[in-house]
């Protein structure tokens, strides 16, 4: 079902930012989150199923949703959408976040079958540092202690990025081209542990 999701997206061009067509700026920015959403099944079914994505990263990477909230776009709007400034926790933010941890969790879990794997330790790990920087930008107006949502958003965040951290030392599927690190004693265990205090 999801790759005839992928194929019916790929007919409808939602994966160009510009359709050959026209399209009002409401179903613009809908069009780009339908195609995220297949983006994100598509990963979610790759780590249930220990297989490889059928999406590349690139695919999703260049043409994002915009971080506004749902207010502020409708049906039969004819202007361009504007942006929150950087930093405003809105109803796309955990959505954006889930967003660049399912392209980091391409470059880092997988093997080079779907896109080349990053084999180079330290441009893993600058990948993971990379999450991060943009989820603290992200996350920069979250509130967590005045909205339950916002709460969840910084934690969801937080055992991503944990996540992340352990796939870039131990990815689901080896590559022939990447050979993870030796970790000395226990302290893969000690990583491992020390993420789930988020």
């Amino acid at each position: 079902m999801l790759s005839m999701a992928l194929r019916v997206g790929q007919a409808l061009s939602l994966h160009m930012p510009q359709p050959p067509f026209t399209v009002r700026p409401f179903e613009h920015e809908m069009r780009k989150r339908a195609w995220l959403g297949i983006g994100l099944l598509d990963v979610a079914a790759s780590l249930d199923r220990a297989s490889e994505p059928m999406m590349q990263s690139a695919w999703l990477d260049y043409n994002p949703p915009l971080n506004i909230n749902d207010e502020d776009l409708w049906f039969d709007m004819t202007w361009p959408i504007s942006e929150h400034t950087e930093g405003t926790f809105t109803d796309m933010t955990h959505t954006l976040v889930s967003a660049a941890a399912a392209s980091v969790t391409r470059t880092l879990a997988f093997s080079d079958v779907t896109e080349p794997a990053v084999t180079i330790m330290s441009l893993r790990q600058q990948v993971v540092h990379d999450f991060q920087q943009k989820t603290s930008v992200l996350l920069g107006g979250c509130r967590p202690d005045l909205s339950d949502f916002q709460w969840y958003a910084q934690k969801t965040a937080c055992l991503m990025g944990s996540w992340l951290q352990l796939a870039c030392l131990r990815p689901l599927q080896r590559s022939y081209n990447f050979i993870p690190p030796k970790i000395q004693e226990n302290a893969l265990l000690k990583i491992a542990a020390d993420n789930l205090q988020c």
